[in-house]
């Protein structure tokens, strides 16, 4: 799941690369500066790889079953491992732009879940 910036950093280095834009998957449009609002499909170092170039978010107005849906997209292909990428860490002065950091937990202040079933199918992925 590629942030803001990374979309043509990794469509640069994906073999064999297929484009598929979100509105030919039933996404929204990614709205957003830096957000491509495409999946890329293709191999990373010789593994099979998809790739969401730009994301949707809460704040954007989206609920949250549309802000997880890359994700289970992902899962239904066969994803077994998800990097998200995202500016974390802002407000820590000890970082400077571009550091990476490993983030194992989050502090949800939104008022929803991204887990909220629909009653036919399984949130859990």
């Amino acid at each position: 799941m590629l942030g803001t910036g990374l979309s043509e950093l990794v469509s640069d280095r994906l073999e064999n690369v297929s484009r598929i834009p979100y509105v030919e998957l039933g996404f929204p449009r990614a709205a957003l500066i830096g957000h491509a609002g495409q999946a890329l499909v293709g191999r990373w170092h010789g593994r099979r790889t998809l790739a969401f170039a730009g994301r949707h978010h809460l704040y954007q107005g989206f609920d949250a079953r549309t802000v997880t849906s890359s994700v289970a997209l992902a899962h239904a292909a066969g994803a077994k491992t998800i990097v998200l990428t995202n500016a974390a860490g802002g407000l820590n002065r000890h970082f400077a732009p571009g550091d990476l950091m490993l983030i194992v937990d989050q502090i949800n202040l939104t008022g929803t879940s991204p887990l909220t079933g629909d009653g036919d199918r399984n949130p859990f992925v």
